[in-house]
């Protein structure tokens, strides 16, 4: 699903990642952890070919991303990844129904009003399809953006700190919510976190170091 090789990251003067090496097989479970700036976020970001890496080489789900220019990488991540990342960036003046319905559209994908609603469904939002993002709660917006990520049954799961500001019963429910979504939907599924309270729910976990070279 996921094969890194020499990948390097570099801002300016200063290396923001340096991983020799990462396999993430299809319907694997991991867990990214590490301080803050230790690169969790920005790996996520490579993954999903919204970051070029200075060297290296990636494939997911067997594409070389470098491979792809902006536009198919484009339509290869929005068919095959699926993006849960912090802030949940809803669009205010839509409904949650529409928010969904939105990413088959950005994909270039046939509109599926039946999914977006099973969806909902499936997350205990039917009742909000209505709704307009600012008159949900933290936790519905979250589901919300879950449900989104998932519209075009993408391949590959990706979420970022996904526990952010929930207690500790929203923290666990939200991660044990992402793994049984994935594994219903036969999603890999990668999460970056710094929470402590969340390393037992996944199989798998990889450790980025406070600093690099």
């Amino acid at each position: 699903m996921i094969s890194i090789s020499g990948l390097r990251l570099r801002y300016g003067d200063t290396w923001a990642l340096d991983l020799a090496e990462w396999r993430v097989g299809v319907g694997e479970r991991w867990l990214l952890t590490g301080p803050s700036g230790s690169g969790k976020s920005t790996l996520l970001h490579v993954v999903a070919g919204l970051l070029r890496p200075t060297e290296g080489r990636i494939e997911v789900d067997g594409q070389d991303l470098a491979g792809l220019d902006a536009a198919a990488l484009d339509r290869f991540r929005g068919r095959r990844i699926g993006l849960a990342f912090q802030g949940h960036h809803l669009l205010a003046p839509l409904s949650v129904l529409d928010n969904l319905q939105l990413a088959p559209a950005m994909a270039g994908l046939p509109a599926d009003r039946a999914r977006a609603l099973e969806l909902l469904r499936v997350l205990g939002l039917a009742d909000r399809a209505g709704a307009k993002p600012h008159e949900l709660s933290q936790g519905q917006a979250q589901r919300v953006a879950l449900a989104r990520a998932l519209m075009n049954r993408p391949a590959l799961l990706l979420a970022d700190e996904p526990t952010a500001n929930l207690d500790d019963e929203q923290a666990l429910a939200a991660v044990d919510l992402l793994a049984k979504t994935a594994r219903d939907n036969g999603a890999t599924l990668v999460i970056a976190s710094h929470d402590g309270r969340i390393r037992d729910r996944l199989d798998r976990r990889l450790d980025l170091p406070g600093r690099w070279p």
